[in-house]
């Protein structure tokens, strides 16, 4: 009854012919005797599913003897069968180097040595290693030193380039060298880096970048000397005020960027330099210490000069432009593996766990605990 009551056949002889059965009539409502009339006619309701349906397969609970980061990587095959584990907290990778004890969690590498302690981040550590193979007592030493020295010019006022500035800078005349910085906070997209005497990682020779204002005098009367036998450099600085006198580089070379000139006036809710004006992106102070990709408002305007037989088209005069605007958002954070670049970024936490090459799909969330409140984030 269900069946010919609810059925998708509309015509009732069918539905009566199925079932061995004669039409059901019913009595007119208002005449008993009357005419019959056949039942209206009814279509089954949409079908449904349930939503369990979709619910992945239960995995059977079994012991699996491998925990991610140790023994298991997002790069490997998954465990036949399946795998879950929920990680509270950060992994922590501990080495040692003869008596030298090694902590990496959070992105961040630690040396934990007293007289020779430093933080930086681990995507930092993991390069400058792999070029100095079999010299890691002297790199924890140099490290110690450069931290240092970067600390104190920073409580100076410095602030370091944003990365997008100085790749700009390096397309000018197709850099392959960095001269200034420090080792851990040079960009691994060169393929030599260093200042003065001390060598980071690569060849000392080809086409230059400096970072005029991140090296020592002695460091820029150094390079100042191998310039006079080179044509091919370029050179960011802060932009020299009427009354200082000349940079070497001057001599011979041509302004093609500052932000000093003709400047506009701020637009409404800009943040703006402290005499009136505003300078370009730089790094936060220490981010190389806490892996910090956030920019600042750099309070001294900056301007970058090549040779003045350099030719520097209009897109690379923009290129820079765009690079050096005050944005106060991030600087670029692009993941690159080829070449240099893939050693760092292979040392980031989610590298060393081996994500980047996970094939499976990835979800990710975002939260914040403000006040005991928790907001949620996608």
């Amino acid at each position: 009854m269900l069946d010919l009551k609810w059925s998708k056949d509309d015509d009732t002889k069918t539905q009566c012919n199925r079932l061995n059965t004669s039409p059901l009539h019913r009595g007119n409502a208002s005449n008993k005797n009357g005419p019959a009339r056949v039942k209206r006619r009814m279509q089954w309701e949409a079908p449904s599913k349930p939503l369990a349906v979709d619910d992945p397969l239960l995995l059977l609970e079994r012991e699996v003897h491998a925990e991610i980061g140790i023994k298991l990587f997002l790069d490997q095959e998954i465990p036949k069968g399946g795998y879950v584990r929920i990680l509270a907290e950060s992994l922590l990778w501990e080495e040692h180097l003869d008596k030298t004890r090694i902590r990496t969690t959070e992105g961040l590498t630690t040396c934990m040595e007293p007289h020779r302690g430093w933080t930086i981040a681990s995507s930092s550590s993991n390069f400058v290693r792999k070029r100095w193979l079999d010299r890691e007592q002297e790199l924890i030493t140099v490290i110690q030193e450069e931290t240092k020295r970067t600390e104190e010019k920073g409580e100076a006022g410095y602030r370091s380039p944003t990365w997008s500035i100085l790749r700009a800078l390096q397309k000018i005349n197709k850099a392959k060298r960095l001269e200034g910085k420090a080792m851990m906070s040079a960009p691994p997209f060169f393929q030599s880096a260093g200042r003065g005497d001390l060598k980071f990682w690569g060849e000392d020779d080809g086409p230059t970048v400096v970072v005029w204002e991140s090296s020592s005098e002695s460091e820029q009367e150094q390079w100042s000397e191998k310039m006079g036998k080179s044509k091919d450099w370029v050179v960011w600085c802060r932009s020299r005020k009427r009354d200082e006198e000349q940079r070497p580089f001057e001599v011979d070379g041509k302004e093609i960027f500052s932000n000093r000139s003709k400047q506009a006036k701020p637009k409404a809710g800009e943040k703006t330099y402290k005499k009136g004006g505003k300078g370009q992106s730089v790094r936060w102070r220490a981010w190389w210490r806490q892996g910090n990709i956030k920019c600042a408002v750099s309070e001294e305007y900056a301007s970058c000069w090549v040779h003045q037989d350099c030719h520097v088209v209009d897109e690379q005069r923009a290129a820079l432009k765009k690079a050096a605007g005050v944005s106060g958002g991030k600087d670029e954070c692009q993941v690159r593996f080829k070449g240099r670049e893939h050693d760092y970024w292979m040392g980031t936490e989610i590298g060393m766990l081996g994500g980047y090459g996970f094939q499976g799909q990835v979800t990710a969330g975002d939260g914040s605990d403000k006040q005991g409140k928790m907001g949620g984030g996608i």
